[in-house]
């Protein structure tokens, strides 16, 4: 299976943040393996760059975040959510519509290039450049629909529109802000020719809820309703709309209620709910799958453990009264199961149910949990369970959020993630019965074995004491329930056959639709289950727990104008930091998340947790050696602040302004040598000619209009030909243009050549204006 053979026409793939319009793999001919990889990706100049890479750079490329792959990016949700805060959304576009925009827009845009050039808006003037406009439009459709430099005889491009076509779109391009959307048709609202029939009836249907009111019978029901339809009729006559409703009789409303009214709720609001259940009751077993990621439920369990509000090593420390001061409280934990392998995919301890709390189980999900095995001293076990996740299932609880269908933040990350969210009512055990199984589990395995057991209930206990016993502290817990895991994730299943999960995972995981190449990668996690901080900006870039984050989007904020500026001089920006992987982060701007990769690349991979404690562990270590020195470092500051002091007062320093010149080369200086880390990505099989791209000597291949051609036949034999001017004679003609005097330039030169100085050498304020030519 190939990198992007589950890529769909809702997603989106972009390269260095630009869009990769094509994937073309190149096999090899004799084994039929795919060996590279050509993307068709969008230049700033508005046209097509074709990329070539070998197909082992491909993880390299998804692990850096060079190559981000956005999981339903065109989907009508996420087209909903666009449109919504911005008006560059092309909403309801399919893929063929958005093609379709994509080459007007090229040509809208080559129109104003040539429009700026001098280019008429006239038929003549659009022919005069046709030539050149049809050569480009060719070019580009090549690139990017088909991944070549040309098309050739068996792949059909679009010929290119009429003069007058040509002029239209870039009327509208132009009128409509340079905005695609203007292309699109707009949005028609649907028209039901039975909309008033269905409103009519609705408005019956409403008169007859009364019946859930147990004060009334059909008959009053019905009785009124036909009371109700005519002073209906009675206002729209008098309102002067024509249409009225048909007033049936009271035995016919009667029939309407046992009709139309679900039976459920009449039984509920009249009788009760254990007459209900008697009545309607049924038992299913609940959801299933065949796959591992197909179904993934969550739900949260408050741990029947009674447990010390302390970690362990602070525990170590207290005194006998400061440890009887410390609370006994009762832990949640927010667990994920995978339903077809009953494998633990994530759990999350918090006092209470949060959202960070699910959004850290859901991060886990997607996350390579061995290392937890092994800081508990497991090393037999491995815990390396991660799938693409199809479909999530909750409950209506607080930690999935209180709008279940708006507003919450974990129904947002599954979103991101690419996945189905099916959210359920809280109190019905049917509806995630192996979750709910699941927690039995740890009841009856795992907490009735633990000090400090609470039970179900109080007539469970026996003669346990749980405050009594109460002695885990919460880092206890947390390391008992990994352990216990690893127990269960060992042990046999009754539900799975008598097989063990881990065992069923891996034989499941060979299953066509279980593909680990689908994962969301770093971007997306880090934008889902990522924690929102405050950073602000200084010349190294942003600065978060002693890393630095830098790109060339953060290096011009500094010399943005204010308005331009994602934030004010003196206020924060606001970051997302996924505490699991501190390889980037997000920086929030305009309702938008930019990625700024960590100048440190060992820091990918690395926890926040991680990184606390080797700064610890630093810090730590180095402590001694400070200590060592501190008296040595004390004296020697005390001194040469003192003497500096003395012969900058002596001396009578002043701070004088800079000319023009001295900041302009000032600013030359603070760009040069930036942005060395950001070197654009080059393919090992990718080649570039220095002589066709000007590397080897400075000037585009446009410079080489202006060589002179020698001397054609018509031409006298001696004619002499002018030779081409070089940078020294360019750069001293400049200089002696600006010079009011130009002998005394030219002296000045001869003196330096005659004394054997490079004339750019000399005093600063001399040749201050030669240096900047």
């Amino acid at each position: 299976m190939t990198y992007f053979a589950s890529i769909k026409t809702t997603d989106r793939v972009t390269f260095n943040g630009a869009e990769v319009s094509r994937i073309n793999p190149v096999k090899d001919r004799g084994s039929e393996s795919v060996t590279h990889y050509l993307l068709s990706v969008q230049n700033p100049d508005h046209g097509v760059d074709i990329r070539r890479f070998r197909a082992d750079e491909i993880p390299h490329l998804l692990d850096s975040e060079l190559l981000i792959v956005e999981r339903g990016y065109y989907s009508p949700a996420q087209q909903m959510d666009r449109a919504m805060f911005g008006t560059d959304e092309m909403f309801g576009a399919t893929k063929k519509r958005r093609s379709r925009v994509d080459l007007i827009m090229f040509l809208c845009r080559r129109m104003a290039h040539y429009r700026a050039r001098g280019m008429i808006l006239t038929r003549d003037g659009v022919q005069a450049r046709r030539a050149e406009l049809d050569q480009e439009y060719k070019i580009y459709q090549a690139r990017r629909d088909y991944v070549t430099e040309t098309a050739n005889a068996t792949q059909r491009l679009k010929p290119l529109p009429s003069n007058d076509v040509l002029l239209e779109y870039y009327r509208k391009f132009r009128k409509g802000d340079q905005k695609a959307g203007v292309f699109c048709p707009p949005r028609a609202r649907s028209v039901d020719l039975g909309e008033q029939a269905v409103e009519d009836q609705n408005f019956v249907l409403r008169c007859l809820q009364l019946y859930l009111n147990p004060a009334f019978s059909k008959s009053e029901v019905a009785t009124n309703t036909v009371s109700e339809v005519e002073k209906e009729n009675e206002r729209r006559r008098a309102a002067g709309f024509q249409v009225l409703i048909d007033v049936k009789s009271a035995r016919t409303y009667e029939r309407w209620i046992d009709k139309y009214l679900d039976p459920f709720t009449v039984a509920v609001k009249r009788e009760g709910l254990a007459k209900a259940k008697a009545k309607f009751r049924s038992v299913e077993q609940g959801l299933t799958a065949s796959f591992p990621g197909e179904l993934v439920i969550f739900d949260a369990w408050q741990v029947h453990v009674l447990s010390l509000n302390v970690s362990r090593a602070a525990w170590n420390r207290m005194t006998p009264e400061q440890r009887a001061k410390v609370k006994r409280v009762r832990r949640w934990v927010v667990v994920a199961i995978d339903v077809a392998t009953r494998m633990i995919l994530g759990f999350a301890f918090c006092p209470a149910p949060n959202q960070e709390a699910s959004l850290a189980c859901l991060r886990m999900c997607f996350a390579d949990k061995t290392p937890l095995l092994r800081e508990v001293g497991l090393s037999k076990s491995s815990w390396d369970n991660r799938a693409y996740v199809h479909m999530v299932s909750t409950d209506s609880g607080s930690e999935f959020g209180k709008s279940p269908f708006g507003g919450s933040r974990f129904v947002e990350a599954v979103r991101i993630l690419s996945g189905s969210l099916l959210n359920a009512v809280t109190g019905v055990a049917e509806l995630r019965a192996h979750i709910e199984r699941l927690f039995r589990t740890f009841e009856l395995k795992w907490a009735r074995h633990l000090p400090g057991w609470t039970a179900g209930a109080v007539h469970l206990r026996n003669d346990r004491k749980p405050g009594a016993e109460a002695c885990l502290t919460d880092d206890d817990l947390q390391r008992l329930f990994v352990e216990f895991v690893a127990d269960y994730n060992a042990s046999p299943h009754r539900g799975l056959g008598g097989a063990t999960p881990s065992g069923t995972w891996a034989k499941l995981s060979k299953h066509e639709q279980f593909d680990l190449s689908a994962l969301p990668g770093p971007q997306a996690l880090r934008e889902a289950c990522g924690r929102s901080h405050a950073a602000g900006v200084s010349e190294a870039g942003i600065r978060f727990e002693g890393l630095t984050y830098s790109n060339e989007f953060i290096r011009n904020q500094r010399r943005a104008p204010g308005v331009d500026r994602i934030a004010q001089p003196g206020e924060k920006l606001e970051i997302v930091v996924d505490p699991v992987n501190l390889g980037a982060i997000s920086v929030v701007a305009k309702d938008e998340l930019i990625s700024v990769p960590c100048l440190d690349e060992t820091m990918r991979g690395k926890s926040l947790a991680w990184w606390k404690a080797e700064k610890a562990r630093r810090k730590a270590e180095a402590a001694p050696d400070v200590a060592d020195h501190a008296e040595a470092r004390s004296e020697a500051r005390e001194r040469w602040r003192g003497e500096a002091k003395a012969i900058a007062d002596s001396a009578g320093i002043t701070m004088d302004g800079r000319s023009d010149e001295e900041v302009a080369c000032l600013r030359k200086e603070l760009e040069f040598g930036k942005g060395a880390h950001e070197e654009p990505f080059v393919g090992r099989d990718e080649y570039v000619d220095p002589l066709q791209t000007g590397y080897a000597t400075g000037f585009d291949e446009s410079s080489t209009a202006s060589v002179p051609s020698p001397p054609s036949g018509d031409d006298p034999p001696n004619a002499p030909v002018e030779p081409i001017p070089s940078i020294a004679s360019a750069r001293t003609a400049r200089a002696a243009a600006r010079n009011p005097d130009p002998e005394t330039f030219h002296d000045h030169q001869r003196s330096s050549e005659r004394d054997g100085k490079n004339p750019r050498q000399c005093g600063r304020n001399h040749c201050l204006g030669y240096l900047l030519l």
